[in-house]
């Protein structure tokens, strides 16, 4: 598995430490880098290679929606997540404006973090203040990268044995895989989960 290298920007240690906790108990990500500055963080992300940057919006100097912008310019295919103590309109349209691709609240972060990571590896974005009911999509955000990939060998009709080989685990892991889908998608039948994956696929 290659997990995605992600940078925090943070001028709160403390706050720093419990988002790299909540990020890593998904082994698909794993934190390479910390800054308490933009400028600090701008600099990291011209010398190294990273996947993922989440900043704060507060910031000394430099905001976090400026930030987030100059990053796409160093690195034009990173992902970006602004996170604030401030729930705001007008934060959640600048995010769409510049294409930052998560907006999450701070209160939120350690709930949502994992879940708002995969869906933009998932090329989604995340708005908090958005109703999501229009993209009942939006459910899968959920699953981890390999319970997604699981589920999509599963609607394929694949079995377990076939998915282990494909995905190169073995089929204890599958079936965990497959429990975890149920349960974070409890209250809907297999027949619904499998018509959820198919407009997913679709609309891609």
């Amino acid at each position: 598995m290659i997990q995605k290298k992600v940078l925090l920007v943070d001028d709160h240690d403390i706050f720093n430490v419990g988002m790299k906790v909540a990020l890593e108990k998904d082994p698909f990500f794993i934190v390479v880098g910390e800054s308490r500055t933009g400028e600090h963080a701008l600099k990291l992300i011209a010398q190294k290679k990273f996947d993922l940057v989440i900043c704060d919006y507060l910031l000394p100097n430099l905001n976090g929606i400026n930030v987030l912008i100059e990053a796409k310019k160093i690195t034009p295919d990173i992902k970006t997540i602004l996170i604030s103590s401030k729930e705001k309109f007008e934060l959640q349209t600048l995010c769409k404006k510049h294409k930052i691709d998560g907006y999450i609240f701070k209160s939120e972060v350690r709930n949502k973090i994992v879940e708002v990571a995969n869906l933009i590896f998932n090329n989604h974005t995340y708005r908090p203040l958005e109703t999501q009911k229009a993209n009942p999509s939006h459910l899968l955000s959920k699953l981890t990268t390999k319970e997604l990939e699981t589920l999509r060998y599963w609607v394929l009709g694949k079995t377990m044995e076939d998915t282990g080989a494909k995905m190169k685990i073995n089929i204890k892991t599958v079936e965990s895989h497959r429990n975890n889908i149920k349960k974070k998608l409890t209250g809907l039948t297999k027949e619904k989960i499998f018509a959820l994956m198919r407009n997913y696929e679709e609309n891609s």
